[in-house]
């Protein structure tokens, strides 16, 4: 694991960052005054803190609630704290309802729809509770890029590096973790996101399904974040291998989805 990962405080600056130089620039909106923030999976809440400066109103959702403890820690001395709020809960227990339905004016999934089973469900609430003016930004990793098997999270500095094998077989890839001496939540976490991990391709057809388009996309060979983690500048994919079907899916670490209705 990343010294990053395990420095909350720092990991939050990352995000937030991240939000300033390219998420809020990817959007192309003119003004973020009073529109309605949603993100789903906020964690310690660095890319909400971006929109709440430029006086968006911010709701963040986040399973962990000791991540939504240290985002009010974090946040508990910005003037504009009062900009965010959170909830603690399964996104399906809270906007299920007619009450959400053309709600919010941009929803973010920064790295998070990966964690999420049943994404064409996801999708299909975010469709109803976007306005039809919004826009949502989702970004991940593609399945079958390098790292998309969160080899971060492994506990030994060789099999956290190693490229590519979250696609072997599921018995060889658990085997794997367990020679690489991980203890069991570990290894349930990384065998979850082997089943939810999600591939550009299929990503489209959920939206697709979902009744939403792709109103701009992009492709990175470093990620705009590298920048903050590892002092790498950002790159797009190159246009040989991001306009070949199936091969751009080896040559992306990150994709950048804006969809609308």
């Amino acid at each position: 694991m990343f010294d990053f990962h395990k420095d909350k405080k720092r990991y939050f600056e990352i995000q937030y960052k991240t939000a300033i130089n390219s998420i809020i620039p990817f959007l192309s909106e003119t003004s973020f005054e009073n529109k309605k923030v949603l993100e789903v999976g906020c964690g310690e809440a660095g890319i909400l803190k971006a929109f709440a400066e430029k006086k968006a109103e911010c709701l963040g959702v986040e399973l962990n609630n000791n991540r939504v403890i240290l985002a009010k820690e974090f946040l508990k001395s910005e003037k504009f704290c009062h900009k965010i709020r959170f909830i603690s809960d399964d996104i399906y227990n809270q906007f299920s309802s007619s009450g959400y339905k053309d709600f919010f004016d941009i929803i973010i999934l920064k790295d998070v729809i990966e964690h999420i089973p049943n994404q064409q469900q996801l999708l299909i609430l975010l469709e109803k509770i976007i306005k039809p003016s919004g826009k949502i930004f989702i970004a991940f990793p593609d399945w079958f890029s390098p790292f998309a098997g969160h080899q971060q999270m492994v506990r030994n500095k060789f099999f956290s590096r190693l490229p590519f094998y979250h696609l072997l077989p599921r018995p060889i890839y658990k085997s794997i973790l367990k020679l690489a001496g991980q203890k069991p939540h570990i290894i349930n976490e990384l065998l979850e996101i082997k089943t939810s991990g999600i591939s550009m391709r299929k990503f489209e057809i959920f939206a697709k399904k979902s009744n939403l388009k792709t109103w701009r996309k992009k492709i990175y060979f470093v990620p705009p974040i590298y920048k903050f983690k590892f002092g790498l500048h950002e790159m797009e994919s190159p246009v040989f291998f991001s306009s070949i079907p199936f091969v751009k899916e080896f040559f992306g670490l990150s994709c950048y989805y804006i969809l609308t209705k």
